[in-house]
This record gives structure tokens, sequence and C-alpha cells, in this order.
């Protein structure tokens, strides 16, 4: 039996007119390369940059094509030393074009490169330098500050996450192509759980729609939670239990969350994991200066700042087990994440009531909450039947309705009873 081409691959970009998303980001690479060496001010390299899956390496081999151009392609994470990349691309960068033809240099995952490697570093940037074709490179984060001698001398073109409106469409087609009958909801919950990863998407829809012809909202659903779930607590074993620093951070690469959102899990769970006082409170304090680094980099925008700190809160919070107990340990959801969901949704309807109402009292939305809402709840206080004609008024929903009898008493609420003096 052949074995079964994998669809990713069947259906990867060989142009850059069927490459899906990115658009704006295409046009730039290309109008960079047509521009190369005609502006003395111009970079002399291009970075781009973006999560995996979103088609930056298809982008360049279609582009290279399209322009009929030889690419010279080396992944940088694998040939780590200055040693080899001479070999492999010094005398391409110099050397004359085969058969006259012009050439593009692409290094690709160059923040793989680990902390050891400054000889490559310093000849990649070399390299962009003295190159006498274009030299472009690819990251999944171009703010690593490990790069940050190559990233001065480059153009930097990011690569967003592909769209649902650019997914679902694309999934259908092949879906078509491959005689299975997908319900559109399906294939929005399938981008929706791989955060606009094209490539996962189809390794998914191949995986998931083997088994038979169609490929149901059922699917997709059940799909996604075992996934999300399952995920998330190999990524926090594989954490917590590291024996290293660099499988600490590795163990994240895994993970199908944001850092924020998986800060939040670590910070739950590390009490559970960390059993020995001394090594909570040396996982805590790598915690809390990942936290503080988190919110500097976003106060000043210095996102050069967020690998340190997400160093702090695997390899850190992994290097402090050293006397806590061996086995098994229950995973907890974080608290505060669904805390904080409580409350977005709960701000979220008040939203919805405030905006019904000051669209029927042509007010503005604080003057509905500060003029309106508190005697609306005070109707509804005393005289439900006058309340329930206000609700039809004001056209809310039966949960519309429901949330603002929760706010009937609530402390602190618009029209809340309050306690007689006495």
């Amino acid at each position: 039996m052949s074995p079964v081409e994998q669809w990713d691959e069947k259906y990867r970009p060989s142009r850059l007119s069927e490459i899906v998303g990115n658009k704006e980001a295409i046009g730039r690479l290309v109008e960079w390369v047509k521009r190369w060496g005609s502006d003395p001010k111009a970079k002399r390299g291009a970075l781009i940059h973006g999560p995996p899956g979103v088609g930056k390496t298809v982008a360049v081999e279609a582009l290279a094509r399209d322009m009929g151009l030889d690419l010279i392609e080396v992944n940088a994470s694998d040939d780590r030393s200055r040693g080899r990349l001479e070999r492999i691309v010094g005398e391409a960068a110099s050397g004359a074009s085969i058969f006259g033809k012009g050439r593009i240099i692409f290094l690709d995952e160059i923040d793989g490169l680990s902390p050891t490697d400054a000889g490559a570093v310093d000849y990649i940037a070399e390299l962009i330098s003295r190159a006498n074709c274009p030299v472009i490179l690819a990251a999944n984060d171009a703010w690593d500050p490990r790069i940050g001698k190559i990233r001065e001398k480059c153009e930097l073109i990011e690569f967003k996450r592909i769209g649902i409106r650019e997914a679902v469409p694309f999934l259908k087609r092949i879906a078509e192509r491959e005689g299975i009958r997908a319900d559109p909801e399906a294939l929005k919950i399938l981008a929706e759980r791989n955060k606009g990863d094209l490539r996962a998407m189809l390794k998914d829809l191949q995986v998931l729609s083997s088994r038979g012809k169609a490929f149901t909202k059922e699917d997709a659903l059940r799909a996604a939670r075992r996934d999300r779930t399952d995920t998330i607590f190999n990524v926090l074993k594989n954490i917590f239990s590291a024996k290293s620093c660099h499988s600490a951070k590795i163990a994240m690469s895994e993970a199908d969350v944001d850092h924020e959102m998986l800060f939040e899990w670590i910070y739950e769970n590390a009490p559970l994991w960390l059993s020995d006082a001394s090594d909570l409170a040396n996982g805590m304090e790598a915690l809390a200066k990942a936290d503080l680094l988190f919110n500097i980099a976003k106060r000043e925008q210095n996102w050069g700042l967020i690998s340190y700190a997400i160093d702090l809160m695997t390899a850190g919070v992994a290097m402090s087990r050293e006397r806590s107990r061996a086995g098994w340990v229950p995973m907890k959801f974080p608290e505060r994440i669904a805390l904080m969901a409580k409350m977005r949704a709960e701000r979220a309807m008040r939203q919805r009531v405030l905006g019904k109402i000051a669209e029927r009292c042509h007010l503005s939305r604080a003057a509905a909450g500060t003029g309106v809402l508190p005697y609306l709840l005070e109707i509804a206080r005393n005289d439900p039947g006058a309340f329930k004609g206000l609700a039809g008024w004001f056209g809310f929903d039966a949960e519309e309705v429901e949330f603002l009898k929760s706010l009937i008493g609530a402390p602190g609420a618009p029209g809340a009873r309050r306690p007689k003096k006495g």
C-alpha cells in the first residue's frame, strides 16, 4: 500500500496567487525584492516574521518561482555553526548566478539559533551586508534578543495569523476536492481551534475526516475539547518535570494557548507541583519576575523582554523544583481566568443592556447607566408587571432580563436596596 499523501504538502501553494491570506505582507516582500540594490538607503535584508503555519516559507518559495529566481534555502536552526553556513551559502552570496539567473538566499527559523551560536549570528549579519543578492530570513519571533544584530539590518515584514473568513472558504474547497461533506460551522471551529495555523488546519481536517465522508460540528467540538485539555495538561507536566532549562522551554512550544494564558496555568498549578516550601518560594519568585517583565514590555512597548519573561515562567519554575515530591499531580483550571471570563461576560451583558436603553432613549451609554438604569431596577423590584412592559419596550431578551433581575439587591448595584439606618 502506498503511503497516504499529507494534505499540507499535497495542497502546498506553488504560486503567490495560491497563498491564503497575508496579501499585504506578500506585496511588501515582492516590492522589496524588486527594489533590492537600487536604493542605497534601503535595508539589504528582509526578516519575515509571524507564528508557525501562516505561509512564511511557502511565500518565499513561491516568490522565487514566480520571479524566475534561483532559491538557496537553508534552515538556520539545523545548520547552526558559522563554518557550516559559510560552506552552504558563502559561495552563493558572492559567486555568479547559474545560467545568468538571479537568486535569493533564504535562511529559515533563525530564531532557532541557540545562545552558543553567536558566530552564526555574526556571519548572517555579515552575509546580509556583502551578499550580491537579496537575503531573506524567517522567524517566529522577530524580537528574540539573540537575533538583534540581524534584525537591525533587515526590513521587518509581519505575517499574521490566517483569519476565519479566509480559512473557512479554503478548507471548504479542500474538503470538496477530497469528496468530504463538511459542515461550515465545523470548519469554523477547526479554524478557531488552530489559531490561524493553516498547516495545522489541513492536518486536522485530514485526520478528523479520514474515517468517513462527512465532517460535522460534533466531530470538531469533540476533537477541540479533547485536544485543548490534553495538550495544556501535557505542557504543564513537561514544564514542571523538566530536568533542564532547554526542555522546559521546548515544552512551551507545544502549547496551543498564548504566553499570558500559559502563565495563568503555571501560576495556578505551581503550589500543587512545588510541594516543598522552599521550591514554591523560588518558583513564585520566578513567576513574579516574569509578570513584572510582561508588564514592562506592554507599558514600554519593549517586546524583546517577552522572551526573558517566558524563560522565567518555564525554565525558572522548572529549575526551582528540587525537593518537591515526585508522582502524579492533579491539575486545576486557573481560577483567575474563570473569574476574569465571568467578569468579561457580565461587562459585555451590561453594555448590551445599556446599548438598548441608550438607543431607545437617545442617550449615551454613560447617561443610560446613571440616569435610567437605577430607576429601571427600582421598578423591577417594586412593580414586576410594569418592569415586564418596559423590558418589552426596550427590546430586552430573556438573558438580558435575567441579568437585570440579578442586579436587584446586589451590593453596589444601581438601585440596590440599601440597609435601613436605625
